[in-house]
């Protein structure tokens, strides 16, 4: 793991379930997952690697590495600054728990 490229601070964050005023279900929030930010590499897809990745069904336009984060899920979305990133695919590196990379679209 280059831990120099990992330079972009993130939050980590879930959804959290909402009640309205009439006790039904409101709008979700998200509450962060860490205890504070992450420091990730953010990378934009080239067009081929968004074209391959789509081929797998998954519609991308960033790839994040993070450490290894256990509870980390496609539920989840990665916060980078004003922008959010929902987690498509996540991928543990070399399967040695060190090391995770996430496939996320921006969200609109």
């Amino acid at each position: 793991m280059n831990i120099g490229v990992m330079r972009h601070l993130i939050h980590i964050q879930a959804p959290t379930a909402a009640t309205d005023a009439g006790g039904g279900k409101g709008e979700a929030t998200w509450a962060d997952i860490t205890n504070g930010e992450v420091w990730a590499a953010i990378r934009p897809l080239r067009l081929e690697e968004r074209y391959r990745a789509q081929q797998n069904g998954a519609d991308v336009t960033h790839q994040v590495v993070i450490r290894y984060h256990s509870g980390v899920t496609r539920m989840h979305r990665i916060l980078f600054g004003t922008r959010a990133l929902h987690i498509a695919t996540i991928e543990t590196v070399d399967e040695r728990n060190r090391e995770h990379r996430l496939l996320c679209r921006e969200a609109q």
